[in-house]
């Protein structure tokens, strides 16, 4: 708990700082900044419990689903408060819009303990409708607010899938991969390169950057890696090969744990058909060929971590590098 104490106070000694650097730069009023930098440190500093074994542990000590499905709901909506009451812009409708969606998230397992695949598609189609993009306002053009409902999702989501359906040891969730996990990752990664980059070659996926100015190429890599491996990855591979492998692994026919692995890439490359203009064919293909050494990386270690790595870096490629 010292630990968490401790990142929190940096979190929020960053994010005040770094935020007020930005709403100026970008010349967001007052008024705004006034409430969402407190909404989106709140948000954050939720969001990093549920990277700390301590506090997932103590969750889980709670023991009663009910009651941890009625903690996970409540904390899902202070965010939301404190930004739309400080900017004037609370809505009924849009307040009770999320409250609905963050308690079929928090209580999803309390009332079908094991209906996996049910709860994946929920948040496939929370996610794809862009509905937080309506229930967060955007009062400014640089002010996008609509991370606090990602954000929510993901730890709700997280906890409800470690602690309350018991995927914990399964998963191997975390937002810090061990040497181990770093080795698979990067070993999936150098694997992938080559291949991957032979098919979005072969199917014109993207191109390099003309425009890339090389002397911040590597400080936008590295923020951009950090952003892909604690949000991106750490969701994706939560719920892609943290739930939907094993499950998949374990219910098809022999081979299974090949017929897993293809299944649960052909599906991670689905999903990436909306991005962009629907159906985006390009980016589906590479995304499932990519998921394949995701899933070679997991089931190297057994944890979602490692997946996480190769995921990070094959993502930070493309937003740095690739233009599509």
């Amino acid at each position: 708990m010292k630990r968490f104490a401790w990142t929190v106070i940096a979190l929020w000694a960053i994010g005040i700082t770094a935020g007020l650097v930005y709403t100026s730069q970008q010349n967001i009023p007052g008024w705004i900044t006034a409430a969402a930098i407190p909404a989106l440190l709140v948000e954050a500093s939720l969001y990093i419990a549920s990277g700390f074994p301590d506090i997932r542990q103590r969750f889980a000590a709670i023991g009663n689903p009910s009651r941890q499905g009625l903690l996970l709901w409540i904390l899902a909506l202070p965010p939301y408060v404190i930004y739309t009451v400080g900017t004037g812009s609370f809505q009924p409708s849009d307040f009770a819009t999320l409250a609905v969606l963050a308690g079929a998230l928090a209580f999803w397992y309390v009332l079908r303990p094991r209906a996996d695949a049910a709860y994946l598609t929920l948040i496939a189609a929370i996610l794809l409708t862009g509905v937080f993009k309506q229930i967060y306002p955007q009062l400014a053009p640089k002010a996008n607010v609509s991370i606090l409902g990602q954000l929510m999702l993901i730890r709700t989501s997280a906890f409800a899938i470690l602690c309350i359906r018991g995927l914990e040891e399964q998963a191997g969730f975390g937002f810090l991969p061990t040497a181990a996990e770093w080795k698979a990752g990067l070993k999936q990664f150098a694997w992938f390169i080559p291949i991957g980059g032979a098919i979005a070659a072969a199917v014109q996926f993207a191109t390099f950057r003309q425009d890339l100015i090389w002397t911040r190429a590597l400080p936008a890599f590295v923020a951009t890696f950090i952003g892909m491996l604690w949000v991106v990855a750490l969701s994706e591979e939560l719920y892609f090969r943290g739930v939907l492998q094993p499950l998949l692994t374990k219910h098809l026919p022999q081979p299974r744990k090949w017929m897993g692995l293809v299944a649960t890439s052909v599906l991670f490359g689905l999903v990436h058909l909306p991005f962009g203009t629907f159906p985006n064919w390009r980016f589906a293909i590479v995304a499932g060929v990519a998921g394949f050494f995701y899933g070679r990386a997991f089931e190297e270690t057994g944890t979602i971590r490692s997946a996480m790595v190769t995921h990070a870096l094959v993502a930070s490629i493309w937003r740095v590098f690739l233009k599509s």
